[in-house]
């Protein structure tokens, strides 16, 4: 792929000349990998401004629902390992959801769960906690809900997104495997990958970036968020932190044929598009998106302060993450346009017509 330097050369470019018209969001961080390498590991602007600390690539953001993939990513690790099967009943599991007086919950399965087709509430009954004006839920909390809430809507007839519905196969996780759930993705994602720049929650020994919102009397005005807060039971729905670069290594073991994390039969079932969604689709634990009629996987995260992004092309083997540090943060164009140039690059190294799409 003799199109790659080149391209590389020009997002560079593309990249300063964006950020330098983004004066509202302190810092990106954007990285490429190819074949399971990063080729492209750069950030831009302040980790945090009050202290003018610039950015660089060890800090670390919180990456909010890219936890989603590493929680499919352990179900269908304990399911290889023959502990059990993505069509059980979660009740199976965690026998506390037969106490629910809405029979429907009993028989709601893990792949459900996996693709929010369970019909579950998406965040319990009050979302303060995604304003930071309570704590996340705890586990009791979580178990408490689920044992008196009914189905929103009957299961498999919709895509439903749910958050609580990750931290049920969180629960799963730790039942099944004897271990906390941030253990488990240690010892089975992390550190396997060599990811050493990622970690549930908040860990002191890193460098984190810091959060930034805006309030509408002053929109212009970026306002300091905590970065160390902990999401207890709904970690495996939204806890992790990481870099753009250990990202890249993620997706790029979720690739077909790299012997890495799955079977690629496991990796296939993820990748296997169970419902539409305003974007495209999902399957489990990933969102599937369409740019310049490729047809990429992987997902977004939204945390108080965060906005994040990675999408992967399993065709050409390449993964794009894309990082920052406010709720202004511009991932999703950044995201865009990256594939598109990519594309372009290679259409017209290819000699077909150049600028597609």
């Amino acid at each position: 792929m003799r199109y790659i330097k080149p391209t590389l050369k020009f997002i560079d470019k593309w990249l300063e000349r964006q950020v330098s018209l983004d004066s509202q969001t302190p810092g990106y961080a954007v990285a490429i990998a190819h074949k399971g390498t990063v080729i492209y590991n750069k950030t831009f602007g302040y980790a945090n401004i009050d202290h003018q600390k610039r950015l660089n690539e060890n800090h670390l953001f919180r990456v909010a629902s890219h936890t989603k993939t590493f929680t499919a990513t352990a179900i269908m690790q304990l399911m290889e390992a023959g502990k059990l099967s993505i069509d059980d009943a979660v009740s199976k599991h965690l026998p506390f959801l037969k106490e629910n007086p809405d029979t429907r919950m009993h028989n709601i399965t893990l792949q459900q769960l996996m693709c929010h087709s369970a019909g579950l509430m998406r965040d319990g009954g009050d979302r303060g906690f995604w304003q930071l004006d309570k704590d996340f839920p705890d586990q009791e909390t979580l178990k408490n809900a689920f044992k008196s809430q009914p189905l929103m809507i009957d299961a498999n007839t919709a895509f439903k997104y749910s958050n609580y519905g990750y931290g049920l196969l969180g629960l799963v996780i730790e039942e099944i495997s004897g271990k906390a759930y941030a253990d488990y993705i240690q010892e089975h994602i992390l550190t396997p990958l060599n990811m050493q720049n990622s970690c549930m929650d908040f860990d002191a020994k890193k460098s984190f970036t810091t959060g930034y919102t805006t309030t509408a009397y002053n929109p212009q005005q970026n306002i300091p968020l905590p970065m160390d807060t902990p999401t207890k039971a709904l970690a495996p729905a939204t806890g992790l932190s990481s870099t753009a670069a250990d990202l890249c290594l993620f997706y790029s073991a979720l690739m077909p044929a790299t012997g890495l994390l799955l079977l690629d039969s496991s990796k296939a079932e993820m990748r296997k598009k169970r419902w539409d969604t305003p974007d495209n689709g999902y399957g489990l634990g990933l969102g599937i998106v369409s740019i310049c009629d490729k047809e990429l996987r992987g997902h977004t995260g939204g945390m108080p302060g965060y906005l994040s992004c990675t999408r992967s092309s399993s065709d050409d083997e390449i993964v794009v993450s894309t990082l920052s540090n406010a709720l202004s943060g511009k991932d999703m164009d950044f995201q865009n346009a990256i594939w598109t140039i990519l594309e372009n690059f290679k259409n017209d190294y290819q000699k077909k017509t150049p600028y597609a799409c």
